[in-house]
């Protein structure tokens, strides 16, 4: 992957599919308190052609966009294991998010074990929503750095 600038248009992307993956997140948790009869078959159908196309173009973005930047910014080993860590992260948000999709097919069809499935979509919302939240303060160090004209962590 060709490393991309942090470009305001880059930002302005980021910022709109974070927000939509944290939404995406809510709509889980909602799902996951609802009843079996509330649920409907829409609902798990547009969750799950959404949430994977717009995971891995977020990951794209920032593993392209943001990661590689925030190595060279830090000028020490920190940034490139920290970025190492962070796309380990995206592997592990996908292999989750497939567990997630199939869960959301069998609330679906009605042969999903509901109490199990309920805990793996909000432990699903929960862990990207956490994992967004670190690739904000990531973005934060990274653009205070850029204005400051300073390397992060010096």
């Amino acid at each position: 992957m060709a490393m991309q600038p942090l470009s305001a248009r880059n930002l302005a992307t980021l910022e709109m599919n974070h927000q939509a993956l944290l939404d995406l997140c809510l709509k889980l948790e909602e799902l996951s308190a609802s009843s079996s009869e509330e649920i409907e078959a829409a609902t798990c159908d547009r969750l799950e052609a959404d949430l994977l196309p717009l995971l891995r173009q977020t990951q794209q973005l920032e593993e392209q966009a943001l990661f590689e930047q925030f190595a060279a910014a830090t000028e020490s080993t920190f940034g490139t294991h920290f970025t190492q860590e962070l796309k380990a992260e995206h592997r592990c948000d996908l292999a989750a998010a497939a567990d997630a999709l199939a869960v959301l097919r069998s609330i679906r069809n009605n042969t999903a074990a509901i109490e199990p499935a309920r805990h793996l979509l909000r432990g699903f919302a929960e862990s990207l929503r956490r994992h967004i939240n670190s690739e904000k303060l990531v973005i934060e160090a990274l653009l205070s750095s850029e204005a400051e004209k300073r390397p992060i962590f010096s």
